[in-house]
């Protein structure tokens, strides 16, 4: 379980500095780390759906 929270906390970093290096580079040619806990958010948020959906459906077959 544990294994599971950090890889979703690594997963959760990367999809928020490649939100950063997608925007900067879309808009301002340039690392702007303004919008970064809001990329960590939905990046966050997604990883953990995603391990929640993965956990109920491993759960589910073991019954």
């Amino acid at each position: 379980m544990i294994i599971n929270l950090l890889l979703c906390l690594l997963i959760a970093l990367f999809g928020a500095f490649i939100g950063v290096v997608a925007e900067s580079h879309w808009h301002f040619r340039q690392l702007d780390f303004q919008h970064f806990t809001r990329y960590l958010l939905v990046s966050g948020s997604i990883c953990l759906i995603t391990i929640a959906i993965l956990l109920f459906e491993y759960f589910s077959a073991a019954y």
